[in-house]
C-alpha cells in the first residue's frame, strides 16, 4: 500500500484469530523479504507512509522477512502496531539479501528528508527478538526518529549470536546516518522480566548530529549477559537511561550500561543514568561497566538506589592510576577487566560528572546481643553431694500419686478419680435421680456417724509377703514391722544449715 507522489500511502490491517507468519526464503541474493512494505517509494515523494497493524494470537517473522512502514521521501513514516495475545517472535536474517527479520519504521532514506519517523508498538504476552532480528525506529534526515514501545506481560528477550555481521539482535531508535540531525527516539519497555544477551543491544543513541533518545525500563528483573543498554552518541548529547523499581539487575560477561557522549572524540555531554533496584550485582572481574562519560563535554550523572555487589566506583584520578596512563584518549573503563562505574570528562577534569549511591539503611550490628566477657566458673553450677557414712543405709520410697492431680494448682476433676460412683455437681443438678440418691446417701452417712458400727475385719495395709508350698507370693499384714534388709548400701548424712 505505497505512494510514489504527493498523496499519502494507505495502511495494511490484518486480523487473524490464531496466528500470522511472515517467512522469507533466505536463499538467493535477489530474494525479496516476505513482509509488508508501506512507504513513499520515490525519493521525491512527499506523501506520508501508512500503518501496518496486526492483531492476532501469535506472530512470527523470520528468515529476513520484515514489517516495514518507512518513508523514502519527505513525508512522515507510518507506524507498525502489533497486538498479539500470546507471543511475538522475530528471528534470523536473510544473508543472501542482506536483510534482517524485524519491524522497521524509518523516515527519509535521503539526508534531505524532513519527515518524522513512525513508532514500533508491540503488546503481547512474550516477546523474543533473536539471531540478528531487530526492531528499528530511525531517522536519516532532519526529522526525529520514532520510538520503540514494548509491553510484554511475561518477558522480553533480545538474543544475538556470534555468526556474523547480521547477528546483533536489538531494539533501536536512533539517527542512522552520520549527517542526520533529527533526535533519536525512545525505547520504552514494560515487562515482567527483561533479558539482553549474546551481543544483543537496546540502543537509543545516534550516529548523527542529533541528540540521543532515552531508554525507560519498567520491569521486575533485568539480566545483561554480554548485552548492552546504551544511549551513546558520537558527537552530541547522550540520552538518559532509567530503570524503575526492579528487584534485581544483573550484569554478566562484559555487559554495559552507557550514556556516554562524544565517542568520535568530539563534544557532547554524557546522559544521566538512574537505576532503582533492590540489588545491582555484577559477576567478578568480567568487565561489566556503567558509564556516563564525555570526551570534551560534561560527564553525566549516575544515581543508584539499591545495594551494589561487585561494582567499583572510580573517579577520573583512580581510572588514570589503574590504567597507568594520562592519555585522555585511553581513559576508558572498558580497558580494565574489573566492573566499574564512571561519570567523567576525559579531557576536562573540571567537567567530571557525579555518581550517587543510595544504599538501603541497614546496620549489620543491629539486633546482635553482646556476649559476656567473664568466664563462668562451672564448679558453682554443680550441686554438692552428701558425704557418705558407714553406719546408715540408703532408702528409696515411692508414695504414688493417690488421688492428687498433676499439680497443686489444678482443680480436682472427675476423670482423675477412680471411683465410678462420683459425679460432678453440675450433672447432679440436672439429674433428679442422682440428686435423690445423693440425699439418701447423706442421710445414711449421718446415721452411721451417730451410731458407728464396729468393723469385724478391719482393713490392714500389707506390710510383708510370704510364699506358700507352691511358691506363690502372698501379701500379708504383720503385727510388727519387718526386719530391714541389708543392701550393703550405706546411707549418707548431709550437713544441715
Amino acid at each position: 500500500a505505497s505512494t510514489f507522489g504527493r498523496g499519502n500511502a494507505g495502511s495494511v490491517v490484518i486480523e487473524a484469530r490464531d496466528r500470522v507468519l511472515f517467512e522469507d526464503s533466505g536463499s538467493a541474493a535477489v530474494s525479496r523479504s516476505g513482509g509488508i512494505t508501506v512507504s513513499g517509494q520515490a525519493i521525491a515523494a512527499s506523501g506520508s507512509g501508512g500503518d501496518v497493524r496486526i492483531s492476532t494470537g501469535s506472530l512470527t517473522v523470520r528468515n529476513g522477512a520484515q514489517l516495514n512502514a518507512s518513508a523514502l521521501g519527505r513525508g512522515d513514516s507510518g507506524n507498525v502496531v502489533i497486538n498479539a495475545r500470546d507471543r511475538v517472535l522475530f528471528e534470523g536474517n536473510n544473508s543472501g539479501a542482506s536483510s534482517r527479520s524485524g519491524a522497521i519504521t524509518s523516515s527519509g532514506q535521503v539526508i534531505t528528508a524532513s519527515g518524522r519517523g513512525g513508532d514500533v508498538q508491540i503488546s503481547t504476552g512474550s516477546l523474543t527478538v533473536r539471531d540478528g532480528a531487530q526492531l528499528i525506529a530511525s531517522t536519516y534526515g532532519s526529522g526525529n526518529a520514532g520510538s520503540v514501545v514494548i509491553e510484554a506481560r511475561d518477558r522480553a528477550l533480545f538474543e544475538g549470536n556470534d555468526s556474523g555481521a547480521f547477528s546483533r539482535s536489538g531494539g533501536t531508535s536512533n539517527g542512522q546516518a552520520i549527517a542526520a540531525s533529527g533526535r533519536g527516539g525512545d525505547v520504552q519497555i514494560l515487562t515482567g522480566s527483561l533479558t539482553v544477551r549474546d551481543r544483543a543491544k537496546l540502543d537509543a543513541g545516534g550516529t548523527g548530529t542529533g541528540n540521543a533518545g532515552d531508554i525507560i525500563l519498567n520491569t521486575n528483573q533485568v539480566t545483561l549477559d554480554r548485552g548492552t543498554i546504551t544511549t551513546t552518541n558520537r558527537s552530541r548529547n547522550g540520552g538518559n537511561i532509567t530503570l524503575h523499581n526492579a528487584d534485581l539487575l544483573t550484569l554478566l560477561r562484559g555487559s554495559s550500561i552507557s550514556t556516554s557522549a562524544g565517542t568520535a572524540r568530539s563534544g557532547g555531554n554524557g546522559g544521566n543514568i538512574t537505576l532503582n533496584a533492590n540489588l545491582i550485582a555484577a559477576s567478578a572481574d568480567a568487565n561489566n561497566d556503567i558509564t556516563a562519560n564525555a570526551f570534551q563535554g560534561q560527564g553525566g550523572a549516575i544515581t543508584i538506589t539499591g545495594q551494589l555487589a561487585g561494582l567499583n566506583l572510580l573517579s577520573r584520578d583512580e581510572l588514570q592510576a589503574r590504567l597507568v596512563t594520562t592519555n585522555v584518549q585511553k581513559l576508558d573503563p572498558n580497558r580494565l577487566p574489573t566492573n566499574d562505574i564512571t561519570a567523567i570528562s576525559q579531557t576536562a577534569p573540571t567537567l567530571n560528572g557525579q555518581v550517587t549511591v543510595n544504599s538501603p539503611n541497614i546496620n549489620p550490628s543491629q539486633g546482635l546481643v553482646e556476649l559476656p566477657t567473664n568466664v563462668v566458673d562451672r564448679s558453682t553450677q554443680i550441686a554438692r553431694g552428701c558425704s557418705s557414712r558407714t553406719n546408715e543405709s540408703s532408702r528409696f520410697v515411692a508414695t504414688g500419686r493417690g488421688g492428687l492431680p498433676l499439680s497443686p494448682d489444678e482443680p480436682l476433676r472427675d476423670r482423675t478419680i477412680v471411683s465410678p460412683d462420683w459425679v460432678t455437681l453440675d450433672s447432679a443438678s440436672r439429674d433428679p435421680a442422682v440428686e435423690q440418691n445423693k440425699n439418701q446417701g447423706d442421710l445414711e452417712q449421718s446415721n452411721s456417724l451417730e451410731n458407728p458400727l464396729p468393723l469385724e475385719n478391719p482393713i490392714v495395709e500389707a506390710n510383708g509377703f510370704s510364699r506358700d508350698a507352691n511358691g506363690k507370693t502372698i501379701l500379708v499384714a504383720r503385727s510388727h514391722p519387718p526386719e530391714p534388709i541389708e543392701s550393703g548400701t550405706l546411707q549418707t548424712q548431709c550437713d544441715r544449715p
